[in-house]
């Protein structure tokens, strides 16, 4: 619920209409702080619930640790890479004038004077 709102608040203001993004965004913080509350129910799960009867099975568990593994040996070269170039200066830094053209533009580089 809290998402919908939001995404009013972000297709209201692309579009101008900030009276009804006024109003999503109201929404949207009613809707968090009453999530909120009911998340902080005395006791929201049952008192004879334990941790191991609450996870998943046994293969569930292990296809979700495979995947966590291919996704961090996939992104990670990849985030490190990043790191160390915008660390290192190794990055083109964006220009005034690079954020003030059009999207569709900036897929094409800057005419050269």
């Amino acid at each position: 619920m809290a998402v919908r709102f939001a995404v009013g608040v972000v297709t209201g203001t692309d579009r101008a209409a900030f009276g009804w993004a006024r109003v999503a965004a109201v929404a949207c913080v009613a809707a968090v702080v009453l999530a909120r509350g009911v998340a902080q129910r005395a006791c929201p799960v049952p008192t004879s619930l334990t941790v191991s009867g609450a996870a998943g099975a046994a293969t569930t568990l292990r296809w979700l640790l495979v995947v966590t593994v291919v996704a961090a040996v996939v992104v990670g070269p990849a985030l490190v890479l990043l790191y160390r170039l915008d660390t290192r200066g190794g990055l083109e830094a964006l220009t005034d004038t690079d954020l003030r053209r059009p999207a569709a533009a900036r897929d094409t580089p800057p005419p050269t004077v």
